[in-house]
């Protein structure tokens, strides 16, 4: 076998396994981008709840036009 790769000529070396630094990144990053996606999720959950408690509908137009 060749040891130079079909996209540019570049060599290639054999992948190496993951340590268990390697997972405890892994699963940081995962659990960093979970709690993310679970803030999202609440923020859309409670986003009417907020606007009508920040943007009462008695409020007037220009007063609601200046805070957003």
């Amino acid at each position: 076998m060749n040891p130079l790769s079909a996209a540019g000529g570049v060599l290639s070396t054999p992948a190496r396994s993951l340590s268990a630094r390697d997972y405890k990144t892994l699963a940081l990053a995962a659990l960093g981008g979970t709690l993310e996606f679970y803030d999202f999720v609440i923020y859309v959950f409670f986003a009417t709840v907020l606007g009508a408690l920040f943007f009462p509908p008695d409020m007037p137009d220009w007063l609601r036009q200046l805070q957003t």
